[in-house]
């Protein structure tokens, strides 16, 4: 008997956490975080570094976890991940120029849809973006993995609180 009640808990604790992880944040977020700014290729366009940094960095790799969110109150907490690793970039171009160039491409999605950014000078580190009653934030953390050499990986973690409505995804 205590098999079968330790397997029917631990086929119904399996079945909990995937069904948690299938199931989307309901609809109201920004643009900015169901599309990740852009780090994603869609409907046929190429993803943002791609479009950035053309043809000056090579041997990327990148992905991100599930999303994770809750909902209190009507209000929903939404957090995103996305990684990047670059294992080559081009003479005559920098890690820094892409930073800066990501940075300046994200305060241009924001103040596209709305938002009123802080810092309202472009930094890629920490942006925090307010709208009605959105408010998120995009924190990148960046460094070199061989000891101040290439591969150079880039964490972007995307934060949004946002009141749940009634549009469609």
């Amino acid at each position: 008997m205590k098999k079968y009640l330790l397997l029917a808990i631990l086929i119904s604790t399996q079945a909990v956490a995937l069904h948690g992880q299938t199931i989307s944040a309901p609809p109201g977020s920004s643009i900015f975080i169901r599309e990740l700014a852009g780090l994603l290729e869609s409907d046929g366009k190429p993803d943002l570094l791609s479009r950035i940094a053309r043809d000056r960095i090579d041997v990327v790799e990148a992905g991100g976890g599930v999303e994770e969110w809750t909902a209190i109150d009507g209000r929903v907490f939404l957090t995103r991940r996305w990684m990047v690793e670059i294992g080559k970039v081009n003479e005559g171009y920098s890690t820094w120029d892409l930073e800066k160039a990501l940075a300046e491409e994200f305060r241009k999605q924001l103040s596209s849809e709305g938002f009123s950014i802080s810092p309202p000078t472009s930094q890629l580190y920490s942006t925090r973006y307010l709208k009605d009653k959105t408010v998120g934030t995009l924190e990148v953390r960046s460094f070199f993995l061989g000891n101040g050499n290439l591969p150079f990986r880039m964490e972007f973690i995307f934060n949004e609180s946002y009141l749940i409505s009634d549009k469609k995804r």
